[in-house]
């Protein structure tokens, strides 16, 4: 199922993909680099306002969540 959806949740992300239900969870940039790679993105993912107040979500700064999904993006080599 592809990625269209990802949010912020305890200090990693949450991706969706068309169902309600997550597709995957990570942690760490190389766990959401993984979900990606096995499910891909679709041409606009969008994001929950938890990607903007990532530091209420268990992140140290609220860009910190954003950076993640860059990162693991470059490193899925989607």
């Amino acid at each position: 199922m592809v990625i269209d959806f990802v949010g912020a949740q305890d200090g990693g992300l949450v991706f969706f993909g068309d169902a309600a239900d997550p597709i995957g969870y990570g942690s760490t940039v190389e766990e959401c680099a993984e979900i990606i790679a096995k499910n891909g993105l679709a041409s606009q993912v969008s994001g929950s306002s938890s990607m903007d107040f990532a530091s209420e979500e268990g992140f140290e700064n609220d860009d910190d969540a954003m950076i993640m999904f860059r990162n693991a993006i470059k490193l899925s080599g989607v």
